[in-house]
């Protein structure tokens, strides 16, 4: 009874993020299913049961299908790819591609990293960091405008 419930508040999650909403838009413009909908088990999985340092930040509920939408068609070399999204869970969340050599914030701000990066280095990565700006901001077929940049 238990697995039964569960599997239900999975569906009704699912419905209320808009699941059934996405995987049509995702269908009518590509015809497939090529943005990946995770499970919530496939998250707890891969995020150690949600632990806090696995999670960069949160999207308002109304605005997340049409986030997956765009956020799927970028294609930069400076930007984080969107694999999916998990609509599951009481809060629908975007899945990132993993960055195994940690943060941008760790290797600047990293006490052990700090004296490894020379000023040459960061001039790069700050001028990376605006041609990825530049990006969103000009060169996608509808200017996105963002909430934040992460490091």
């Amino acid at each position: 009874m238990k697995k039964i419930k569960l599997v239900k508040l999975r569906e009704h999650y699912f419905k209320q993020n808009g699941g059934l909403l996405l995987r049509q838009q995702i269908f009518s413009r590509e015809g497939s299913t090529a943005t990946l909908i995770f499970t919530s088990d496939d998250l707890k999985q891969a995020t150690n049961n949600y632990k806090e340092s696995k999670i960069l930040g949160a999207v308002q509920v109304d605005q997340f299908i049409n986030e997956v939408l765009i956020l799927k068609q970028i294609n930069c070399m400076n930007l984080v790819k969107l694999l999916g999204c998990c609509l599951e869970t009481s809060v629908p969340m975007l899945i990132y591609k993993y960055i195994p050599s940690g943060t941008l914030e760790h290797h600047i701000h990293g006490k052990d990293l700090l004296k490894q990066i020379t000023w040459t280095v960061r001039l790069r990565i700050a001028l990376e960091t605006a041609e990825a700006l530049a990006y969103l901001h000009s060169a996608t077929s509808m200017t996105i405008f963002h909430r934040g940049v992460k490091l």
